[in-house]
């Protein structure tokens, strides 16, 4: 695991926990717009950076390796905590190991454990498995499942932004590719979580609703001050990366 320290000159600090198979360049324009008021920490997990050698195992040991980290810096506070799917669910284990004080906590359309018969498991995460293989080999599904007009900035060439994307899925292991995707979709929810003033947010693409509406239920259940907001005409994850603008201007209204 790794850290970059971004806008280190600011006093909030921000601790940014980016989704599963998601490349630091895909967040570029976010952290530009962000860096002018914040101290940002964005987490590289393991099997997320240069050699690729060391395969990213679960959200669990993320969670307790971001913790560890932060812990021997003695940082003990963060103005915010924001984590986008899988980085959500490691923000939420965060938070509920309660070892820092965090004003806001900002969970992005962050799975839990998708509620099926313990005998189907196997399957669903064969299946998953088999759906992440054939995105990393082909450019043509990638664009099928994360169409240009929605995925790729103004201006920017089409064609090398997905060979680019396709060289990054194949840097990683699969072993990172899957245990990301299936650990966030597999994981236990806290059964408690602190009794304190933290500032709790759920955000949720309007497109995507109908898909988080379980996960949504089981945040609601832990966090009973949750303060739910719906992304208008967003898919998942597209707030973040897509829209720079206006996720900074959001950030930065607390």
């Amino acid at each position: 695991m790794r850290i970059r320290e971004i806008g280190i000159e600011n006093e909030k600090k921000l601790l940014f926990l980016p989704g599963a198979i998601s490349d630091y360049s895909w967040y570029e324009l976010t952290l530009d717009s962000l860096k002018e008021d914040w101290h940002i920490y964005y987490v590289f997990y393991d099997g997320y950076h240069a050699p690729y050698e060391k395969s990213f195992q679960s959200v669990e040991i993320a969670a307790r390796d971001i913790i560890d980290y932060f812990e021997n810096c003695s940082i003990k506070d963060f103005d915010m905590v924001y984590g986008l799917s899988m980085g959500g669910a490691i923000a939420n284990l965060i938070y509920a190991k309660d070892k820092f004080k965090i004003d806001i906590l900002i969970i992005d359309e962050s799975p839990t454990r998708v509620k099926m018969p313990n005998f189907l498991r196997p399957i669903y995460r064969l299946r998953n498995n088999l759906g992440l293989g054939i995105l990393r080999k082909s450019k043509w599904i990638m664009k099928k499942a994360y169409p240009p007009e929605i995925w790729t900035q103004p201006g920017v060439d089409v064609e090398k932004d997905y060979q680019e994307t396709h060289e990054f899925l194949n840097r990683l292991t699969f072993e990172t590719m899957k245990n990301s995707y299936n650990s966030a979709l597999d994981y236990e929810m806290p059964k408690t979580i602190p009794n304190n003033d933290t500032i709790i947010y759920y955000l949720c693409g309007e497109k995507n609703k109908n898909d988080m509406k379980q996960f949504i239920e089981e945040y609601e259940k832990l966090y009973p001050k949750l303060i739910f907001k719906i992304i208008e005409d967003a898919e998942h994850g597209e707030f973040c990366v897509m829209r720079p603008k206006e996720f900074s201007e959001f950030i930065n209204s607390f």
